[in-house]
């Protein structure tokens, strides 16, 4: 579990989506695995307290960047008339472009 919270970490923190997703992934298949019956000792629920930790921190970083990315989606989207008339400008100045 400590080396699945550190490839949590090091993926959010690269902002890896990709590499995020794999250690996701494998946190579904360990919890899925785990018995509702099972006891934990204390070092394990600590490791699991880590790995929640991990997790919520991963999908803080997310949304961050889902909030980034949506910013500069509406900057683009409402600069998008300028690049068009940039773009017409330029192909009638450049025919053979």
């Amino acid at each position: 579990m400590a080396q699945l919270s550190q490839r949590l970490r090091d993926a959010a923190d690269k902002q890896d989506w990709r590499a995020l997703a794999g250690a996701d992934q494998n946190v579904v298949t360990l919890l899925s695995g785990a018995g509702r019956d099972d006891v934990l000792s204390r070092s394990e629920r600590e490791a699991l307290q880590d790995l929640e930790s991990a997790h919520q921190l991963a999908r803080l970083q997310c949304a961050n960047a889902i909030d980034l990315l949506s910013q500069r989606m509406v900057e683009l989207q409402a600069n998008r008339e300028g690049w068009l008339a940039y773009a017409l400008h330029n192909n009638q100045d450049n025919p053979e472009a």
